[in-house]
């Protein structure tokens, strides 16, 4: 039974597989400190800006580690996936004039639940 178990937790780590509760890797990872910085999906018109929130929906909170890799794919599969992103964001499509992937620094403030943006910066776009 013990090695049966201890077999299982190697099998995990090694497939890299996120199978809780037998590995918490995206939990603890990171480690945590007054400064944040991360990137941020944009969708942009003439006259508004909107947030494409990692977290407003399964498909967001598993995909959106890949923000980082979208200036270095080709062409075809960034539009499949920015697509994708604002349909399950439920931005309508015809909306967007563009998309923008911001590089966002952040401090911690005196109160550990509020974060202090100090500067925004756009790495990449999509006309759309």
């Amino acid at each position: 039974m013990t090695y049966g178990f201890i077999g299982v937790l190697i099998a995990v780590c090694l497939l890299k597989v996120e199978a809780w509760p037998l590995t918490s890797v995206h939990l603890f990872s990171s480690v945590r400190t007054a400064d944040s910085i991360g990137l941020e999906l944009i969708a942009v018109s003439d006259d508004h800006r909107t947030r494409v929130h990692p977290g407003d929906t399964e498909v967001m909170s598993r995909t959106s580690h890949l923000f980082s890799k979208l200036p270095k794919i080709d062409d075809e599969t960034q539009r499949e996936m920015v697509e994708a992103w604002l349909k399950a964001a439920k931005i309508p499509l015809d909306d967007v004039d563009r998309v923008q992937l911001e590089r966002v620094t952040r401090q911690m403030g005196d109160d550990s639940s509020q974060w202090i943006e100090t500067e925004r910066e756009s790495v990449w776009e999509l006309v759309l």
